[in-house]
This record gives C-alpha cells, structure tokens and sequence, in this order.
C-alpha cells in the first residue's frame, strides 16, 4: 500500500505560511507583507488648546505688544517737540493764535503726542501679534494670505494719514477759523488742536485700509466682485455718512473732501478683489 503520508499536510504549518503568488515559480521565497506601523508624528493630532493655555497665549502676545508700544513711545518722547511742529504747519501763518488754557495741558498734550506717535510705529508689531494669536484657528492658506497683505495694511494707513495732512487737515482748519469771522476772535487751544488733528488722521487712515479689506473678503471667498457691485449704492451713502461723522466741519466742501476718496477706494476694492 503506497504511503500518502507525504500529501497530508500539516496545519499548523500551513496555517502560518503564506501563501505562494500565483505564477511564482515553484520553492521561489515569498515576501512576507508587514502590516503597516503606526507613526506617531504623522498621525498625530495636534492637540487642543484649553482655555488657559488660550489666555496665557494672549497675555503673552499682549505683553510683546506693550514691550514695543513702550519703546516706541520713548523715543518718540525725544522728539515729540518737531512732531507738535509738524502738526503746526497746516495752521500757517495762523500759528501764533495757538494758546493753553490749562497749567497741565502743554504737558499731557505733549505726552499723547509722544503715546500716539508710539502707537503708529508699533502698529506692524501690534498687527502681527494679532494675527499670530488668532492663526491657531486659521488655515494655512488664511494665514499666508494675512501675513502677505500685512505690508499693505500699514502702507495704506500710511497713505491715508498723508491725504489727510496734506488735504483735509488745511481745509478744514481753513474753514473753522474762518468761520464767525468778524464777529468772534478765534483762538487754537493747544490741545483740542492736537486731538482733533490726530483724530482726524487716524480714522482716514483707517478708511483707506478699505480696498484691502474687501480684496481680503473676497479671497477668503466670503463675498464676491459682483456683490460688492450691487451693493455699491449703499456704499455710497455709507461714505457720505462716514465722512459726516469723521470730519470736524459741518460744511459740504470737507465732508466731500473725504465722501470721495471713500468712494473711490470702494470701486477700487471691486476691481481688486475681481482681478487679483
């Protein structure tokens, strides 16, 4: 009887081989197939952030922006007196009439000249701190984007705080101290002067950050050319209402003076945020 026991096979053994590909040559060596490793670097999820390590982060990004406010307001400390000049020039001939009322105004005014001069130059700090604390909760796409119109952002302030130096400021101090002529003697109180100058030079500065803002929307896909096109009615009464609110005079002339640049820099927000 012939012996079969060479056919039968053994199942411990089969079990645990794997089995030949088809086509292989018979005896050829079988590439066992790991299973695949779990790595932790790229699989991890980068954890939360609780709503301490969230305070800590802003009182850290908070303090960063004090440290630079602090030393930029120092210096600017040295040279607060040719800055106050500078404010002067718009009132001309007309420098003379500028008095102080108060024993502590020429001091405190020339302190928050010093603060706000700070302010400005610390602003690209101050915005990039900003945008650092919020960029946990930004794609990486909404973060670049951010961070590459930052230039932009302080260029265009800058832009506005020229046209309002060199524009508005003279017409409307034009106006108000000739405005009652004749019937009243205007004098300049120094600080009221000052506030009502700078005030004026930040919130146009602020407004010329106006095409940024909507190519910014518009990149982020939160509003579209079209839409900004159809709403452009209401931006203009929107400017005219702005710049009711902004400038210091009542009378046409001023107010148009920055209704215009508003309105134009709305339409030029259209044609960015369609081209760009």
């Amino acid at each position: 009887m012939e012996d079969r026991s060479n056919d039968r096979h053994d199942p411990e053994s089969s079990a645990g081989s794997p089995p030949e590909p088809v086509g292989a040559p018979v005896g050829a060596p079988v590439a066992l197939q790991s299973a695949p490793m779990m790595t932790g670097a790229s699989d991890a999820v980068e954890p939360q952030l609780t709503l301490l390590e969230h305070l800590e982060e802003l009182r850290d990004r908070l303090i960063k922006s004090l440290i630079a406010v602090a030393i930029t307001s120092t210096i600017s400390v040295i040279f607060a007196w040719q800055i106050i000049r500078i404010l002067f020039v718009p009132l001309g001939s007309l420098q003379d009439r500028v008095i102080s009322l108060e024993l502590t105004e020429t001091i405190t005014t020339y302190f928050h000249v010093a603060l706000y001069s700070g302010l400005t130059l610390a602003m690209p700090i101050i915005l990039y701190q900003t945008i650092m604390f919020i960029a946990p909760g930004l794609t990486s796409r909404e973060k670049r984007l951010m961070l590459s119109w930052l230039p932009a952002v302080i260029f265009a302030f800058l832009g506005g705080v020229l046209f309002s130096y060199f524009l508005v400021v003279p017409a409307a101090v034009q106006f108000l101290l000739t405005f009652g002529q004749g019937v009243v003697n205007q004098q300049v109180i120094f600080g009221n002067y000052i506030s009502t100058v700078i005030s004026l030079m930040f919130w146009i500065g602020v407004v010329f950050e106006l095409p940024i803002f909507l190519l910014v929307l518009s990149k982020l896909g939160i509003v579209s050319h079209q839409r900004l096109s159809s709403l452009r009615k209401y931006a203009i009464v929107a400017a005219v209402l702005i710049a009711a609110v902004i400038t210091p005079t009542p009378d046409p002339f001023n107010q148009m003076l920055v209704a215009l640049p508003i309105i134009l820099l709305y339409e030029l927000g259209i044609v960015l945020s369609r081209w760009l």
